[in-house]
């Protein structure tokens, strides 16, 4: 940092000087500005690079390394450079390189983008350090992963950490739902359910949190709407509607979670209140179109709107027998009767003669508009009336003749009213009958449902509520009802909870004498069956309670059943014993038992370990074993291929038959092992490694001469080359026919070929692997092969001077006949064999000419597949270690059928053998296996039980998979 400030200062200096400065110290102080722009740049170059790549954190820590570029641009960026450069300009020297300032531009942008990760990271660093829950530091991590998008680490580390919760989810949902914690189960849904996981939770959680959460909070609000109903019946009783509406928009809302059926007992209780505030919100619909349509008319008359307009909406405003504001109806016949006169000024001008017409009906109008007045005024009465009576209000409606009769005795003595007057009596005489039996049965009600409650009588008391019910005509007589419905169920729930508690209290002792009972007591067992059955029939208890006796009941059948059937279990279990060793009748005894106990579970073991395929794989036990003892006596490494042939068949037979067999697995190496043996010979007897002669005597890789030179030219002849005067001429073939011919003079000193006591070796590096291969070709055999073919790619692969293309010809037809013929060699050269595949060569490249440049172009490629193939030590060592396991006794055992798998009464599991066996296997040692025959379409498999020590079955702890009661036990014999 200081050097770059004194280089700066030393400029402006210079330019604040007043004489001029010695040129030599002007170009040195230039120079020396100049290498530290360079230097400047090439560090802004190379976080440049930091930063394409996606990695901004490096590039920023490249960037603060002392000195930080940041301050260094800014010094090197002083206010004077542009006149820096003229100076210079003005000595003949040229002027300095600018800085990088696009690169220091996205540094900064760098810096600023990077400000909140850092802080995202140390939040990170402290959730870590201080062991802050996953879900929460999964938050921090996504954060993280969108703040700095560009960096591809985040979304890998985020999926990780995703990973790790899933398995905590499950976890965590198990013990939430166990624990019924809805707050919880609610939390983890909204977490599984966020859209920005990387990798979607398991779906098997989500269903099932789902499926809690909707379950409790459908329990939670089927306990609310218990409240809720109370409250809207209270709002009804009170009979206050907005109240209502509140508690009605809760109730909704509960109803909906708890998806409650339409005859749930809550919704029947909180009917009546729906349907009288459905009432009232009606009413409110309806009176609010009332005053909206007056307000249209009052509006329609303020703006003088024509005749036809106003009678539309006069008609809209008194649909329903509605009859209009006196003030408005005032004002609307003004409208209309002005409106009339102005029509009838407008037909002044017609002729004299109709004047006296005029006047008549002038007279006759006043009269009509006296009578139209007059019959308004008693529609409006009559309409008045009759929206009382229709509403049901008739103490209203009798007030309201009263009134009628003092204000418009003449409108309370006409027809229509007079009308109306005999319907009020009516409907009074009919109302009087409804109360009188609304009394009836609500005092029929109060006095058998709460007065003197009785059991026998709740069913009539709830017919005369709900004929109560029927009978109330307004809000207070049906609030009335619903409050005694209310004492009635109370009343009904104490006498119900006392009898409940009668039950419980004799169900105590009951079950403390079925707890104490004796599995061999069958007199006390049914005695105390009659006893319980009693107790279930009882006629008043809750059903849910009357269920707590089940289970006891079902104890007492039981241990009676078990005890009835234990003789019978008893006589079949020792046919069982007897049939150890024979799959057959050992099969039968089970199919025995299946028969005589069913529906038990161990029947039910039975019955599956009776089925065919595990039938079959005792059956296969056998087969493979004598297979086992027959292989066990053969060195596979010394078989002829028509022996191998006829072993491979007999392995393939059994494999049709018993393949669920789980040695089938092991033996498959050495089936294969064998069947590389048979593919020594042909379908015709010949043996494959024949085609090799072919090969290594064909006219470009036998007797062939070959000069090789410093250059690493290679030149092919059949004769040794000609030395005149320190130079050799060499005649050598261009093309594969042999037949074009070349000369090239080559200095002495050019050529590379090897010395062999002190005179050069012409012979071609393949005329000298052919020689050698044929001749330990000439002693291939069966016990020879591995070893043979090693020695023979080892050879070819040392030999360093060897045209490439053509070691690589010779290399793929040895490695492909060395495997064709050997499992070790098949997997050891597989690498080989690969590499070999992926490389294709065109047979047309001309390698014999020199000059040729397709074929220095294929060389390459040649050179580096050789390079990257095994090489024949390596696989000669793998290959050995295969040939050597081959070499030893076969160690696949056999297996002794000994016992069968038995569970007693308590649930544990134990060894039981045949008694004639009980003897013979009392000093035996080993391991115990049974065979796992899965239902699905899976291989049998044998899973070790414990061990058989000095005569005494030690089964495992914690037990293995394949446990089923029945199953054959097997003592291991042989490794």
């Amino acid at each position: 940092m200081t050097d770059y400030e004194a280089l700066v200062d030393n400029i402006q200096s210079i330019l604040c000087a007043d004489g001029e400065p010695k040129l030599p110290a002007l170009s040195a102080l230039a120079t020396e500005y100049v290498a530290a722009v360079e230097e400047v740049n090439d560090r802004l170059k190379k976080c440049d690079a930091m930063l394409h790549k996606g990695h901004r954190a490096e590039a920023l820590q490249m960037c603060d390394i002392e000195p930080r570029m940041t301050d260094v641009v800014g010094i090197l960026d002083f206010a004077a450079r542009e006149q820096w450069a003229d100076y210079l300009r003005q000595f003949g020297l040229p002027s300095p390189p600018e800085v990088l300032f696009d690169v220091a531009g996205e540094l900064n942008e760098a810096y600023m983008a990077e400000e909140p990760v850092l802080k995202l990271m140390r939040l990170h660093r402290l959730y870590a350090l201080g062991r802050v829950p996953l879900c929460h530091r999964i938050d921090v991590v996504r954060k993280i992963a969108a703040t700095d998008s560009g960096n591809p680490i985040w979304d890998e580390d985020l999926r990780t950490f995703e990973k790790a919760r899933h398995n905590q989810l499950g976890n965590e949902a198990t013990l939430a739902i166990k624990g019924s914690d809805l707050d919880a189960i609610a939390a983890l849904e909204r977490e599984l359910r966020d859209a920005t996981w990387l990798v979607p939770p398991p779906k098997s959680i989500v269903e099932r949190v789902t499926q809690a959460h909707t379950k409790l909070r459908a329990q939670q609000a089927r306990l609310e709407l218990a409240n809720v109903e109370g409250e809207l019946t209270a709002a009804y009783s009170s009979l206050d509607p907005d109240r209502a509406r509140g508690v009605r928009t809760r109730w909704n809302k509960l109803v909906a979670i708890a998806a409650l059926p339409p005859d749930d007992p809550l919704q029947e209780l909180a009917a009546p209140t729906l349907e009288w505030l459905a009432a009232e919100d009606q009413k409110v619909r309806e009176q609010a179109e009332y005053d909206q349509n007056v307000a249209a008319l009052q509006q329609a008359l303020d703006e003088g709107l024509p005749q036809l307009e106003l009678e539309r909406l006069w008609h809209a405003a008194i649909q329903r027998s509605r009859v209009l504001p006196a003030v408005v109806e005032s004002r609307l016949a003004e409208r209309l009767r002005y409106l009339a006169e102005r029509d009838a000024r407008r037909s002044k001008l017609r002729i004299v003669g109709l004047v006296a017409a005029i006047v008549l009906i002038g007279g006759l109008t006043a009269t009509a508009i006296y009578q139209q007045s007059r019959s308004r005024e008693l529609a409006h009465y009559a309409a008045n009336l009759k929206q009382l009576l229709d509403d049901g209000k008739l103490v209203e409606a009798g007030k309201y003749l009263g009134d009628m009769a003092q204000a418009a005795p003449d409108a309370a003595d006409s027809p229509e009213i007079k009308k109306l007057r005999g319907d009020l009596e009516h409907a009074e005489d009919r109302d009087a009958g409804r109360r009188a039996l609304r009394q009836q049965s609500f005092d029929a009600a109060q006095k058998d449902g709460v007065d003197h409650p009785q059991r026998e009588t709740f069913e009539t008391v709830d017919k005369e509520l709900n004929k109560a019910l029927e009978a109330s005509a307004t809000d207070t007589e049906r609030s009335q009802v619903v409050r005694l419905q209310r004492e009635v169920r109370g009343k009904r729930d104490a006498m119900q909870a006392a009898v409940n508690a009668e039950f419980t209290e004799s169900l105590d002792p009951f079950v403390e004498r079925v707890k104490l009972v004796q599995p061999d007591d069958v007199n006390a067992m049914n005695a105390l069956l009659q006893e319980g059955n009693a107790l279930r029939r009882n006629p008043h208890a809750a059903p849910v309670i009357l269920k707590q006796i089940d289970p006891w009941l079902r104890t007492l059948e039981n241990k009676r059943d078990e005890f009835i059937k234990g003789q019978a279990d008893a006589v079949a279990l020792r046919r069982v014993h007897e049939a150890v060793g024979n799959p057959e009748a050992f099969r039968a005894s089970l199919q025995g038992y299946v028969t005589a106990s069913p529906g038990t579970r161990r029947s039910h073991d039975f019955e599956r370990v009776s089925q065919q395929k595990e039938f079959d794989a005792w059956k296969g036990v056998d087969a493979w074993d004598a297979l086992i003892r027959r292989w066990s006596a053969v060195n596979f490494s010394q078989l002829e291929p028509k022996q191998a042939d006829e072993l491979q068949k007999e392995a393939a037979k059994l494999l049709a038959k018993y393949k669920e067999h789980p040695a089938s697995v092991d033996l498959t190496r050495i089936v294969a092992y064998l069947a590389a043996i048979a593919r020594r010979v042909d379908g015709n007897g010949a043996r494959i490694a024949t085609q090799l002669y072919d090969a290594l005597n064909n006219s470009t890789v036998a007797n062939m001469m070959m000069v090789q030179t410093i250059d690493g030219k290679r030149y092919y002849n059949r004769d040794k080359p000609e030395k005149i005067e320190g130079v050799w001429n060499v005649n050598y073939f261009k093309d594969a026919t042999l037949t074009k011919k070349g000369l090239e003079r080559i200095a002495v000193n050019k050529v590379i070929n090897p010395l062999h006591d002190g005179v050069l070796d012409w012979t071609a590096p393949q005329s000298a692997f052919s020689e050698s291969a044929i001749r330990k070709l000439n002693t291939l055999n069966d016990e020879n092969w591995d070893d043979t073919f090693l020695e023979l790619i080892g050879d070819l692969s040392d030999a360093k001077s060897m045209e490439p293309i053509l070691k690589f010809q010779l290399l793929s037809l040895l490695i492909d006949v060395a495997r064709q013929g050997s499992l070790p060699l098949e997997s050891a050269f597989a690498r080989n064999a690969e590499l070999i595949r992926a490389t294709p060569i065109d047979s047309s490249v001309n390698w014999l000419n020199p000059d040729d440049k397709a074929a220095a172009t294929l060389r390459k490629t040649i050179e580096k597949r050789l390079a990257e193939m095994k090489k024949a030590q390596d696989a000669a060592a793998a290959a050995a270690r295969t040939v050597a396991d081959l070499k030893k006794p076969l160690a696949v055992p056999v297996h002794k059928w000994l016992a069968w798998l038995h569970r007693d009464r308590e649930g544990l599991w134990t060894c039981v053998p045949a008694p004639r066996d009980r003897i013979a296997w009392a000093g035996n040692s080993g391991d115990l296996w049974v065979i796992d025959v899965p239902l699905a379409e899976e291989r049998a498999r044998f899973v070790k039980l414990g061990a058989l020590k000095d005569g005494v079955f030690k089964l495992s702890e914690p037990p293995p998979n394949g446990l089923i009661e029945g199953r054959p036990v097997y003592l291991q014999v042989g490794k």
